[in-house]
């Protein structure tokens, strides 16, 4: 062995290892893995948990794409909010069930289609509609007013008071239990402002489109039946009936009905006639003169009326299922109603009636009108403006049929009383006119102060105007939305 291989062997011998050593070196190295894989594990459990919350808390789905509009993405609240705001409306109609998950409801028999997929189509075409009305509004240069916005938020702090007053503690609460876990107040408030912007827009689409005469009298012509005014009396006989004599009080209601029909056709008088046969009555309902456009018709009787055959005098007895009796229907006359309408303010004072009196005295008559002067006097005193009338009205008014501060739009002839008529289709009348005029009708008499604002078009123009209108908006939208392109997102799972 030479010297050199000698030292080699001497080195090698040197850095062996006892097998105890070894032995201890092996269970290290072991341990060190046993450490390095306990910290992995803890990691991804650390990261699952964090996951899960996450989860939970809905961070994920709410800004989870739910639908794509000509690039445009919206979140999974986005489509909730349509989602929930239709379920609600078929919901509250009894329409769907609220026990039964949407998706195992079946809402088209044919084709298998679901609630669930219901509801999510509605959402999808809302979003496009909206998508497509707000670009429109922007590439025109229309946008939301500051006045307009701040109405937006002064609305949502009054839904605010709202939610807080019925229970819900808070608005975020409320808007969660209405439209889905994910919405939030600047969601709700943003939907809100698109809808404005985007109903601003479709309106002023809809203000361009205007018909020549020709083609409004072509309309009338395909559509007579809804468009003309029709003058009948009715009279409703009641069925004086419990629960154990159902049929046979609507067997009494039915004869009488069919005997005063009798007379009528004989020659006899309406008013005399009902008031005879629904005598005993608490509140009768009793109408002569009764003038209506055919699109506002009665559907128990209207399509009776609009028949070409009827004359006047012509009497017809229909039962009516939801209210327990039969109508006497007379028809009277029809005609296509020409006049323009008339936009009005109004102030109702009704005369205090004793309680078991018919109707009020001469005093409780005078003492309303003194009333009506008395609000007539404070109005000229002031700024005598439509403004301070509607103010006035607001707070005085006792009719709870016409609008907000006592507004009455589109008034026909034959629509009011004859004495209201009268004044404000009086040809001498004009914007700013204020009258009082004395109301005989029963269960409503007293006094009426009217401010009149103005006049509009023929009623039977501007119904065939909005139709015309209505189809055409509804052919432009329709354009419009099928031209977009709608993508789903993974957003839309979540959505429900």
């Amino acid at each position: 062995m030479s010297a050199s291989r000698e030292r080699k062997q001497r080195t090698d011998d040197s850095e062996l290892l006892s097998a105890k050593e070894i032995k201890a070196k092996r269970e290290a190295e072991q341990a060190k893995r046993k450490t390095v894989i306990y910290v992995i594990v803890g990691v991804v459990c650390v990261l699952a948990a964090a996951a899960l919350l996450i989860w939970n808390s809905g961070f994920l789905q709410s800004r989870a794409v739910a639908v794509t509009v000509d690039g445009k993405e919206y979140t999974t609240p986005y489509a909730d909010f349509f989602y929930h705001e239709l379920y609600t409306q078929y919901a509250y109609t009894g329409s769907v069930s609220t026990t039964t998950p949407l998706d195992e409801q079946v809402y088209d028999e044919e084709s298998g289609q679901t609630w669930d997929d219901f509801f999510r189509d509605y959402a999808r075409q809302s979003l496009t509609a909206l998508t497509v009305l707000t670009n429109g509004a922007q590439a025109e240069g229309l946008s939301l007013t500051d006045e307009e916005v701040q109405e937006l938020e002064d609305g949502l702090d009054e839904y605010e008071v709202s939610a807080i007053s019925s229970g819900y503690g808070s608005l975020s609460r409320y808007l969660k239990s209405a439209y889905g876990p994910y919405m939030t107040r600047a969601i709700f408030q943003d939907i809100l402002e698109m809808q404005s912007l985007a109903t601003k827009y479709y309106d002023a689409h809809q203000e361009t489109l205007t018909y020549s005469d020709d083609e409004l009298d072509a309309y009338y012509d395909e559509n007579s039946a809804a468009l003309d005014t029709y003058v009948h009396n009715t009279c409703f006989i009641a069925a004086d009936a419990d629960a154990e004599a159902d049929e046979a009080a609507l067997a009494d209601a039915t004869e009488a009905g069919d005997a005063m029909a009798a007379e009528l056709e004989a020659g006899g008088d309406f008013a005399e006639l009902a008031e005879q046969y629904t005598a005993g009555e608490e509140s009768p309902t009793i109408y002569t003169g009764l003038t209506v456009p055919g699109s506002q018709l009665s559907t128990l009787y209207g399509e009776w009326l609009q028949d070409t055959a009827r004359q006047a005098g012509d009497v017809t007895v229909m039962e009516s299922s939801t209210s327990g009796g039969y109508f006497v229907v007379q028809f009277v006359d029809r005609y296509l109603l020409t006049s323009d309408t008339v936009d009005l303010r109004h102030i109702l004072i009704k005369a205090e009636t004793d309680e078991d009196a018919d109707a009020p005295t001469a005093e409780q008559m005078a003492a309303a009108k003194e009333k009506v002067e008395q609000l007539l006097a404070a109005w000229q005193s002031g700024e005598a403006t439509e403004d301070s009338f509607a103010a006035l009205a607001n707070e005085n008014s006792e009719d709870t049929g016409s609008n907000t501060n006592g507004g009455f739009y589109n008034a026909y002839k034959g629509q009011m009383i004859p004495s209201f008529d009268s004044w404000i289709f009086d040809s001498a009348r004009k914007s700013g006119d204020v009258g009082i005029v004395e109301n005989d009708n029963p269960g409503s008499q007293g006094y009426h102060l009217i401010y009149y604002i103005g006049t509009n078009e023929p009623y039977w123009k501007q119904e065939a105007t909005a139709s015309l209108q209505e189809t055409d908006m509804t052919e432009w939208l329709d354009g419009l939305t099928s031209a977009a392109a709608v993508t789903d997102g993974s957003g839309m799972n979540y959505v429900g």
